[in-house]
């Protein structure tokens, strides 16, 4: 996006994280997941680890965190807001601790309660200074170990047996975890779906697809698939310039358009609790039908006011092709 700055005060950036802020709270609020609405979700995190980048942004960075403390509170979610590693965290934000040792940790209000958010294994660095046995194993890397009653075992390793393709014959995620443990998929192709852009590929040359980032496998297995364009479907938040595009076709119908809070996916969208009183179908059946391409501002000016109890208006529209 032309002239966007990340994490500063940039207000093409600000736009995209209040859009992308409360289409998330969105979500949430309407599954009723918020702990004021009877649900699970005791805290919310408004951005992570600023603190650690904020130095180079100097006094744009006290107020883009400002900024973020007062966009997050007027979402309204009933549940209180934290931030991670931002000691100077604005209230009513609560600041929190995250590393190897919190025990030392002030919050920055005295009212705020005291928050361990990344529990790190600190105290597990050393060996215990009570520990009886050296928890460490000289049979680490052996294949077959003698253990007394229990005979020859095929190597224990998390109590797994592993195939001879390094890939689990069986997966079992319980016990500790380890980087070999439950692998899937040994041999076969790096991806099983690609999805390549038309305008990813160079029509004047070759064309370089990775299939295989490990010895083996069978590349006569793997098939092409080119796929035509039936429709196009675009979901965008108010303030925002929405654009379709057939890929040099013409537009021929608009299938579905409601500016309000619309539901669904493309090719299921469905209208919400809230709509414009204008016609959506027929204003974008105007600006779009018979041309390649379109460009439309979502705005109440073209599209009507819709009201929506406060809550976030997008245009969803799925066009025919």
């Amino acid at each position: 996006m032309p002239g966007m700055v990340f994490r500063t005060t940039n207000k093409a950036f600000m736009d995209e994280m209040q859009n992308f802020t409360t289409m998330i709270v969105d979500m949430v609020k309407k599954e009723n997941l918020f702990a004021s609405q009877g649900g699970p979700i005791i805290l919310a995190q408004i951005e992570n680890e600023y603190g650690n980048v904020m130095g180079p942004y100097g006094e744009s960075g006290k107020a883009y965190i400002k900024w973020c403390a007062n966009m997050a509170q007027s979402l309204d979610v009933g549940v209180p807001w934290i931030m991670c590693q931002q000691n100077d965290a604005p209230q009513p934000m609560l600041n929190t601790c995250n590393g190897f040792y919190c025990d030392n940790f002030v919050p920055n209000n005295p009212n705020t309660p005291k928050m361990w958010t990344e529990n790190w294994t600190g105290w597990l660095r050393s060996r215990l200074p009570w520990e009886m046995i050296q928890l460490l194993s000289i049979f680490w890397d052996l294949e077959k170990v003698q253990l007394g009653s229990m005979g020859t075992t095929l190597g224990v390793i998390g109590g797994i047996h592993f195939s001879e393709n390094g890939c689990a014959a069986t997966c079992n995620y319980r016990g500790a975890y380890h980087a070999e443990k439950c692998l899937t998929n040994c041999g076969e192709p790096t991806q099983r779906w690609y999805h390549v852009p038309r305008s990813f590929l160079n029509g004047e040359g070759d064309n370089t697809l990775v299939l295989f980032e490990e010895m083996g496998g069978n590349p006569s297995l793997v098939s092409f698939q080119t796929t035509r364009v039936g429709s196009v479907c675009a979901n965008v938040y108010e303030k925002n310039l929405i654009e379709l595009s057939c890929d040099r076709k013409p537009i021929s119908a608009i299938k579905f358009a409601s500016f309000g809070n619309p539901d669904g996916s493309c090719g299921s969208f469905e209208k919400g609790t809230c709509e414009s009183s204008n016609n959506t179908v027929d204003i974008l059946t105007q600006e779009c039908v018979g041309k390649e391409k379109c460009s439309i501002d979502v705005s109440t000016e073209k599209f009507g006011a819709p009201d929506c109890s406060g809550a976030a208006r997008r245009l969803a529209v799925e066009a025919i092709c």
